[in-house]
């Protein structure tokens, strides 16, 4: 059976937080908000690869307004950061 890919930003933040480690959730959470951009290369690579935002998910990218994946996966780690910092 085909993978569901996530076609809007809160299904890929919901995905995204069961699939990081708690670990993981804690230091997205206590990452300074002007410092997400460092997360680029790394675990913006990681979502452009685990969305297929390269090649096969354009919806996603169009729902986030976005006009390419780079931007696309900023958008998801910015999101996924606001949804953890209302978390207690």
């Amino acid at each position: 059976m085909a993978e569901q890919l996530s076609k809007t930003l809160d299904e890929a933040v919901d995905f995204l937080l069961r699939e990081l480690s708690d670990e993981d959730k804690a230091t997205l959470k206590a990452t300074p908000e002007d410092n997400l951009i460092d997360l680029h290369l790394s675990f913006g690579q990681w979502i452009r690869n685990r969305f297929k935002l390269w090649n096969e998910n354009f919806d996603l990218v169009e729902a986030l307004g976005c006009f390419e994946p780079d931007s696309a996966s900023e958008e998801i780690i910015n999101a996924a950061w606001t949804r953890l910092q209302g978390e207690e």
